[in-house]
């Protein structure tokens, strides 16, 4: 991570399609990327959000990278987002949105692979 930058945390979107929010702090201005992706950048005080929006089902488990100023800074992925869930199950009702997500991606993948060739 660049000198003053901090990488703040994450939000997935499971609405109209999935989509993984990165949030950074920085007291300057800073660039954000992922690319080969489609991103919606949202900017207001310190506070920096980068939306990687319209992942697939079957790729819920790739991993993004984000590029802060054009340096790799944050690698993180939905199924990151769900781990972390699970590790600190304060919210009853998000834990068991995570496990689905987590089953249904699952079946999505096994479904993809079988029917498209993947291995």
């Amino acid at each position: 991570m660049p000198e003053g930058v901090s990488f703040i945390g994450a939000t997935l979107s499971l609405k109209s399609q999935t989509t993984l929010s990165l949030y950074f702090e920085s007291d300057r201005d800073i660039a954000l990327s992922c690319d080969g992706h489609t991103t919606e950048l949202v900017h207001s005080g310190r506070q920096y959000v980068i939306r990687i929006r319209n992942i697939a089902a079957y790729d819920l488990n790739q991993s993004f990278t984000v590029q802060v100023d054009g340096a790799d800074a944050v690698t993180y992925s939905p199924l990151t987002y769900c781990s972390k869930v699970q590790q600190s199950p304060d919210d009853a009702e998000l834990v068991n949105t995570t496990n689905a997500l987590y089953l249904y991606w699952v079946e999505a993948y096994e479904y993809f692979n079988r029917n498209q060739g993947g291995n």
